[in-house]
């Protein structure tokens, strides 16, 4: 699922400015805003590629 589980008042908007649920199965598009603003700070990925 791509999006959102929670619904509140007809939308997702709480959930996603709380972060609560986003990204949903993508720590990529999390670790390289991150990446970014840190100098002294490493991160690692790892993925399965067997789905």
């Amino acid at each position: 699922m791509l999006g959102v589980y929670d619904v509140l008042n007809g939308n997702g908007d709480a959930a996603i400015r709380q972060a609560a649920q986003v990204p949903v199965n993508d720590p990529l598009a999390l670790i390289t805003p991150m990446a970014l603003v840190t100098e002294h700070l490493g991160f690692g990925l790892t993925a399965s590629l067997s789905f």
